[in-house]
């Protein structure tokens, strides 16, 4: 099994990361733990952090909508 994590500097403010692997090598789990360990430095920045897993959504218009839910808490439907 393998899994390949690519960080790519975009801006000093921020950037990129690419992971890739076949299903069962952790890319979620490693996401999930990262964004765990980032969550206190970022509220107390005044962040809010969120995840969304696109696989369990049933089209990219979803995404959105899932984004806006988890960050003000009211459900909406995509955009027709």
């Amino acid at each position: 099994l393998s899994l390949r994590v690519v960080c790519v500097p975009a801006h000093p403010d921020g950037g990129v990361l690419y992971i890739c692997g076949v299903p069962g090598t952790g890319k979620t789990a490693l996401v999930m733990e990262l964004l765990r360990g980032l969550r206190p430095q970022a509220l107390q920045a005044g962040a809010q952090v969120v995840a969304i897993n696109c696989l369990q959504l049933p089209t990219p218009q979803h995404v959105f909508s899932r984004l806006w839910e988890k960050l003000s808490g009211q459900h909406l439907g995509p955009a027709r």
